[in-house]
């Protein structure tokens, strides 16, 4: 088992992935119950409206079936059941602009994430090796628990690792769970 893992990609645990592709079945359901025009299909009503409540169970099912943060999920799930019903109800002028923004949006943030590491807390994250020191100098080797090896030279007698954690919230589904 690796130390660290790679956090571009989608999160199949995180219920957030789930309420938002349940809000956009349920929205979009509705948009072809609710049409006035011709375009009225009770069976894709059924069919999309089936589709949400399986999502919404995959959901309370990754959430371990907690009613802690009920509120933010029911607005979560709310939030995308309207852009679900306003893209599907209008597919033309707000549904295909909305789908290719959501691709644009998922493929911007998943090759930004990619190079970075999800790290389990408590675990070792690399390891520094000294390998030669002068009067104005110092050079570092360092490896990453994947086998990764580096070399850093720092113009100064000593050299302080910087790390910055970065807690992404629940809703940020684009990265794989755990800490950046």
């Amino acid at each position: 088992m690796t130390e660290y893992m790679a956090c571009g990609g989608i999160d199949p645990g995180n219920s957030f992935l789930w309420l938002t592709l349940g809000g956009i079945f349920f929205g979009g359901g509705f948009s072809f119950i609710l049409n006035l025009r011709s375009r009225r299909r009770p069976a894709v009503f059924i069919t999309m409206l089936s589709a949400a409540v399986l999502f919404m169970l995959a959901a309370f099912y990754t959430a371990g079936f907690s009613l802690e943060k009920v509120r933010i999920m029911l607005v979560w799930s709310a939030v995308f059941a309207a852009a679900g019903y306003a893209g599907f109800f209008f597919w033309k002028s707000i549904g295909i602009p909305l789908v290719f923004a959501l691709a644009v949006i998922i493929v911007l943030v998943w090759s930004a994430l990619l190079d970075w590491r999800c790290v389990v807390p408590g675990r070792e994250i690399c390891s520094l090796t000294v390998l030669s020191e002068g009067d104005d100098y110092i050079r570092i080797q360092y490896k990453t628990p994947g086998g990764a090896a580096e070399l850093a030279d720092a113009a100064e007698q000593s050299a302080y690792p910087v790390l910055t954690v970065i807690h992404l919230p629940d809703y940020f589904f684009l990265a794989k769970s755990g800490e950046i």
